[in-house]
């Protein structure tokens, strides 16, 4: 853990509050590079390389012939998710099951897919499964309540911490680690568990990031947490990742 790039991560963090608010242009810039580097990430880690330009020009309404539209829809889906994120932050609501239950019905509309196939709507996995590229096979469906129920408890009690000296960045690898070892929403998890880890990030004020690893890389460092509760290798790209993103801000903000 590099503790010299925290120390200036929270320098950057206090130079970006002193300077709001930012110029209109500005603010609408940052928070659009924001959600793009995120959705971008999200992307690439689930299998889906789709380059920067091509999700902003997206986002912007264009169709491109070759991005699938259900990819589309997708990118439409996780801007949609983002905003309601930022909504609920601005109304300081913490994290729960609950609220990660419906970001999970904004980003995969679940109630829509099972009334087009004519069945109940399903939330978490109902079946046991072993996750192929992780070589591991998580709880199984009966336990995922449960289980649920816990990392939530964990995570209202380290909320509920006054201790400036957390790190709020090993929290929401943590949180992220600890979702994925459930898989509470089978092969959707990995993407449910990041959104977690984002709204914690955004909890401390620290914004949406570009989170520079290879799906192969990201999957590595999943494996070491299931095999050695090691959260260091995704920790490391987070801090990383966050201190970039902050680092941009500050010259983008820098009065000319």
């Amino acid at each position: 853990m590099d503790q010299e790039r925290y120390r200036q991560i929270k320098k950057k963090v206090l130079i970006l509050k002193n300077r709001k608010p930012y110029q209109a242009e500005t603010a609408q810039y940052i928070a659009e590079m924001n959600q793009i580097d995120w959705i971008t990430s999200c992307l690439r880690l689930s299998g889906t390389p789709i380059s920067q330009e091509g999700v902003q020009r997206i986002i912007q309404g264009e169709l491109l012939v070759d991005v699938s539209l259900k990819n589309h829809q997708l990118i439409h889906r996780y801007l949609e998710t983002l905003r309601h994120m930022q909504s609920m932050l601005e109304m300081g609501t913490d994290l729960t099951e609950t609220g990660l239950l419906h970001l999970f019905e904004i980003l995969y509309d679940p109630r829509g897919e099972a009334e087009h196939k004519g069945v109940e709507p399903v939330f978490y996995r109902q079946d046991a499964r072993t996750v192929e590229t992780w070589g591991y096979r998580p709880p199984g469906a009966d336990e995922i309540s449960e289980q649920m129920d816990i990392v939530f408890k964990w995570l209202a009690l380290e909320e509920g911490r006054v201790n400036p000296d957390l790190n709020p960045i090993m929290r929401s690898v943590m949180l992220h680690n600890k979702l994925l070892e459930i898989y509470p929403f089978g092969e959707c998890s990995p993407a449910m568990a990041r959104l977690a880890m984002l709204y914690q990030l955004m909890s401390a004020g620290l914004p949406p990031i570009r989170l520079a690893m290879s799906e192969q890389e990201y999957n590595c460092a999943i494996v070491l947490y299931l095999k050695k509760e090691d959260h260091l290798p995704l920790y490391e790209a987070v801090e990383k990742g966050v201190y970039n993103q902050l680092d941009l801000m500050v010259q983008l903000t820098a009065i000319r």
